[in-house]
């Protein structure tokens, strides 16, 4: 069988760890997506608040001609991606989730997916494409929350903050990295 891997790159892995210590109280978005009833959160990018700026995240469903897959990408900027800041340097989010009483994140858990597709050509091999799917945030307190991949073509990013439902999503998932 062959194995693809599209991960995060380099770069944005380096990201991380600047998250450890922080106390990430909002996560702002353009818009959300509420399903009460499963406990999750969808968007088209999240961003994450901090001392540094903004960390976001953003998912997109990859389709070619050889194969599919999710992709998550990671940034850090002065400002939430896709939010404007008003005259007097406001911003004008519209959407926003808060995590309060914030509590530093102590645990950074990078979680990887993988599907397995046959090509078009019904003599080529099996392959499996592995991706980044899905960061699980652990906080001092002993809270969690994630964020990743909505497994959806909607290119939808997912949190989750009930134990639960983190828990559900994770199922078949392996850890890929760690930082502590």
């Amino acid at each position: 069988m062959k194995t693809i891997e599209k991960y995060l790159t380099d770069e944005e892995l380096e990201l991380i760890p600047s998250l450890l210590g922080e106390q990430v109280y909002m996560i702002y978005s353009p818009g959300l997506h509420v399903d009460a009833n499963l406990n999750m959160i969808e968007a088209n990018s999240l961003s994450l608040s901090s001392k540094m700026g903004f960390f976001n995240f953003y998912t997109s469903w990859i389709d070619s001609d050889e194969f599919d897959y999710y992709e998550m990408t990671l940034s850090r900027t002065d400002d939430p991606f896709g939010i404007t800041r008003n005259q007097e340097g406001l911003l004008m989010a519209t959407s926003w989730i808060s995590i309060t009483p914030a509590s530093a994140i102590r645990k950074i858990e990078l979680f990887e997916d993988s599907d397995e597709f046959e090509y078009a050509d019904p003599e080529s091999e099996l392959a499996s494409v592995r991706y980044d799917s899905a960061f699980l945030f652990t906080q001092k307190d002993g809270n969690e929350f994630l964020i990743g991949v909505s497994e959806t073509i909607a290119d939808l990013t997912l949190f989750l903050r009930d134990g639960q439902s983190i828990r559900e999503h994770l199922r078949g998932k392996g850890i890929r990295r760690q930082w502590k």
